[in-house]
């Protein structure tokens, strides 16, 4: 299924509603498939249901997958980051640290020690509600200790 679900994901129908979507009312409403126009917001109901459906079976083959607490779901004390049971959740610990690494990835790395990412997101969300974007700007440049 995992395989299907890349293909689906890359043909250019799929794309097209995409970036219908992104387009929002400038975008079209629907994109032809076949001779047969299809609502933009289908094409993203496919995609979930194909992701539940290689997800459910790849947990099905790796029973170790259920095994303990990811460490992405984990935050700097070693506590759940949101509840590991709802789905949104897992998926927005995925979302924040995907955002993160943009972040990490976008600065000079500096030779030394690096803080957990786990520490690293806590900080960086803190951060975020703590400060204005100047000072925001010196937390993102000041080196890990």
């Amino acid at each position: 299924m995992a395989g299907q679900l890349m293909q689906t994901m890359f043909r250019p129908e799929m794309i097209q509603a995409l970036i219908s979507m992104l387009l929002g009312q400038l975008g079209r409403p629907n994109v032809t498939v076949g001779s047969t126009p299809v609502p933009v917001g289908a094409f993203t109901n496919l995609l979930g249901a194909m992701a539940n459906q290689a997800q459910a079976e790849y947990n099905a083959a790796s029973p170790s997958v259920r095994e303990g607490l990811p460490e992405y779901l984990r935050d700097y004390a070693g506590e759940a980051v949101g509840d590991p049971a709802v789905a949104e959740h897992r998926a927005r610990a995925l979302w924040e640290m995907l955002q993160e690494t943009d972040v990490e990835q976008a600065r000079p790395q500096t030779p030394g020690g690096t803080r957990p990412a786990a520490y690293r997101r806590t900080a960086l969300v803190e951060a975020e509600y703590f400060y204005d974007q100047p000072e925001l700007a010196e937390f993102y440049a000041e080196d890990d200790f």
